[in-house]
């Protein structure tokens, strides 16, 4: 029995960590350019986001979405109905989110050509 309470206790402080919702603060995050990311009813599972960030160019690599975000795991989740083939992917460490956009989403030529997916546009900190 002794045994097999030490197992339970384990499982309870691994699922314990998987409880995301110490993991993400709902606010405003801000890029360097000034863009904005903001996060909306974060809950176990997912969260509520609306976003823009990119650049205008020859490309029209400026992007805008809103939706919910699943989480895959407390530092990671995404946007679109396929974890592996995702519209948007979001990476969260503390109180900055890196976003990526999937080549559905932002297009072959803003994904070659394009600056957008520079960290200045891509990386976003809560203030």
């Amino acid at each position: 029995m002794d045994k097999l309470f030490k197992l339970l206790l384990v499982f309870m402080l691994v699922a314990s960590s998987w409880n995301v919702s110490g993991q993400l603060n709902a606010g405003n995050y801000f890029n360097q350019v000034g863009q904005k990311l903001v996060i909306l009813e974060v809950e176990d599972c997912c969260f509520q986001y609306e976003v823009e960030w990119g650049i205008i160019d020859e490309n029209s690599c400026l992007f805008k979405a809103k939706g919910s975000a699943t989480f895959s795991n407390p530092l990671a989740a995404y946007d679109g109905e396929d974890p592996d083939w995702t519209n948007i992917t979001f990476s969260i460490t503390n109180t900055t989110i890196q976003l990526e956009g999937g080549i559905d989403f932002i297009g072959l030529d803003c994904a070659k050509y394009s600056d957008c997916n520079e960290p200045k546009y891509t990386v976003f900190k809560l203030q």
